[in-house]
């Protein structure tokens, strides 16, 4: 839409709440003096939104290719090309501009001659006492430039300004003739509040500012416009605040070419910025442990710390670059992808590695570069228990934690909460990559609890203990109370019992003589486990705390003759009676009787053993009375 002729604005949303969603390539270009291509006049509580179509949609990050766009420029003197318009700015109600929200979307702003790209239009101070306030950007690819006297971003000729907040996005700002990027334009006013600036603020997570002042008349980027003679304003409260997670960066210098990170830079807490800098960049990645900037190359580079427990497949390249969240901006603030950065030391991923899969703990270097050699070097610290980093997506969604089992001599004091925390070396991130500290970490009070106990009593013993982090991500380690242990026996009702055994925690004991008890088979030594069970011991086995083994037994079965036997006997019976050749059949008879009358005790269903016992004697009986008649006879 163009407006080249007559008395009137491209578009005018003055007085309405009014959103703009920028689809495909959008136009508005004034070029009628004192006119503007996208017009909000005065300062009453309505806003103006423009937006992407993806603005409502996490993480997105606007770009050339997938966004809208808009193309805002004013032409002529005095055009406005996002603002109020200089015809009605010496009218109360309609002058100054106030509470613009872009969210999205590729805007490019321009304005004509005396007027700022976007903000207020020149003289709305001087003429209508007003000024520029509440411009908020919270995303998009935003570039202002601004007419002479007038900044990019801001007031324009003579107008303060009161509130630019930058929180996400991309933003390019150009001053006019003694007029800054961001901030207030300069002019011919004697009235130093005329120039005053306060409350820019710069804050976010994925945000980049860069804002250029003018060269010749020695404006700064980012500040207050100034008079011809040098008088200029007061500048209060422009600061770069990273968010929680997030750590910053400022770049200023004499020229496009000629400068360098400052002394805070990274930082994590608010920063002041300088206001007598030329050319200003701000921007913001997530925090990292180690950091570079080369003041050669003008980059930077950041990567993390990496925890992992020790044990299984090595990683890879591509992991480590990964798993350190490595990332870095070129010397124009553009972010390097995770392909551009390399690992120059070969053998520090060989030792890493190698350590990994023999189940090794401890801390080893990595360096990380980019293509100029912008190096940092990281620890990957290889813990006993915890996340195994090197599975693919081993590292989970809360993040990575890692401790180590500990070993300490019973008795003395109970243990602090941070002193065991320490000894298990305990380390965590949560999934955006921030470190954890100890008290961060919640620890299991039972068990604490047992382990204090059984230290303070002079106990020994293995026991285990947790630890969670505020996602929930949990480590289990083993707390070993060493000492003196004593393992005695019982024989449960066998023989004497073994002598008890006394050894250091952790050392193995000897196996006694297997004891014995009649009518019984030994099965082993046992003892009862944390669980309750009765589980055999393993005399390959540490001990680590007193206890008693108890030996187990199973009855052996007795036996008993039955019927089948009896053939059996009846021919030792007749083989006995062949032998005994000696010994009249009477006798043998009569002593045989004799010795099953002894040996043998009736019981019930014995009546087959009666019946041939009433035979036996009966037959006895007869020879005695055959043999009486021959000696009579």
């Amino acid at each position: 839409m163009t407006s080249n002729s007559g008395a009137k604005n491209c578009i005018d949303v003055s007085h309405a709440n009014v959103t703009i969603t920028l689809v495909g390539s959008n136009t508005l270009s004034c070029g009628i003096t004192s006119y503007g291509a996208l017009v909000k006049d005065g300062m009453d509580n309505t806003e103006l939104i423009i937006q992407c179509e993806h603005a409502g949609e996490k993480g997105h990050q606007c770009t050339e290719e997938s966004c809208g766009s808009l193309k805002a420029e004013g032409t002529a003197t005095h055009a406005t090309a996002i603002g109020n318009i200089t015809k009605n700015r010496n009218i109360e109600k309609e002058a100054g501009f106030s509470n613009l929200m872009i969210k999205g979307g590729i805007i490019k702003a321009k304005a004509g001659d005396h007027n700022c790209a976007i903000g207020a239009a020149c003289g709305s101070h001087i003429f209508g006492g007003k000024h520029a306030e509440n411009i908020r950007i919270s995303g998009g690819i935003i570039t202002a430039k601004g007419g002479d006297d007038c900044a990019g971003i801001g007031g324009g000729s003579c107008v303060p300004v009161d509130g630019i907040y930058i929180t996400g996005g991309t933003v390019y700002a150009y001053g006019g003739q003694r007029s800054p990027g961001i901030g207030s334009g300069g002019g011919d006013s004697e009235n130093l509040s005329d120039y005053n600036v306060s409350n820019i603020m710069i804050s976010g997570g994925n945000t980049l500012v860069k804002a250029v002042g003018h060269k010749a008349s020695d404006m700064p980027g980012i500040g207050c416009g100034k008079k011809a003679s040098g008088i200029t304003g007061e500048a209060k409260n422009i600061v770069a605040d990273p968010d929680t997670g997030y750590q910053g960066y400022i770049q200023d210098g004499i020229s496009e070419t000629e400068y360098n990170f400052t002394d805070e830079s990274p930082f994590q807490e608010k920063q002041d910025i300088k206001v007598d800098r030329y050319f200003t960049v701000v921007y913001f990645g997530p925090f990292r442990d180690e950091n570079k900037i080369n003041s050669d190359t003008k980059e930077q580079l950041g990567a993390n710390h990496i925890i992992s427990k020790t044990g299984g497949e090595g990683f890879t390249g591509e992991q480590l670059r990964e798993l350190a969240k490595t990332n870095g901006k070129d010397k124009d603030g553009n972010s390097f992808n995770l392909e551009d950065f390399t690992l120059p030391n070969q053998d520090q991923i060989n030792a890493i590695n190698e350590a990994k899969k023999n189940g090794k703990i401890g801390d080893y270097p990595l360096t990380i570069a980019t293509g100029n050699n912008t190096q940092v070097t990281i620890t990957v610290s290889l813990r006993g228990n915890g996340t195994d980093a090197a599975i693919p997506d081993g590292e989970t969604e809360s993040g990575m934690v890692g401790a180590n089992d500990v070993e300490k001599e019973t008795g003395g004091k109970a243990f602090e909460e941070d002193e065991i925390k320490e000894l298990c070396g305990i380390k965590g991130k949560d999934k955006e990559g921030n470190n954890l500290k100890l008290e961060d970490f919640k620890i299991d009070e039972g068990q604490l609890k047992a382990i204090n106990e059984a230290k303070t009593s002079k106990n020994t013993g293995k026991f285990l203990l947790t630890y969670e982090t505020p996602d929930g991500e949990k480590v289990t380690v083993e707390v070993l109370l060493t000492g003196t242990v004593e393992v005695s026996f019982d024989t449960n009702g066998g023989s004497k019992p073994p002598e008890m055994q006394s050894t250091d925690s952790g050392k193995k004991i000897s196996k006694p003589e297997d004891p014995v008890k009649e009518g019984y088979t030994f099965e082993g030594w046992y003892y009862t486990d944390k669980d309750g069970n009765e589980t055999e011991w393993n005399f390959d086995d540490p001990v680590y705390e007193n206890m008693t083994l108890k030996a187990r037994w199973k009855e052996v079965p007795t036996t008993e003759t039955t019927e089948q036997s009896m053939p059996t006997t009846e021919t030792k019976t007749k083989s006995a009676s062949t032998t005994e050749k000696s010994v009249p059949d009477w006798e043998y008879s009569r002593r045989k009787i004799s010795e099953q009358t002894v040996s043998r005790t009736a019981k019930t269903g014995d009546e087959t053993d009666i019946v041939y016992c009433l035979i036996a004697l009966g037959a006895s009986l007869s020879c005695i009375i055959l043999a009486k008649k021959k000696l009579f006879l």
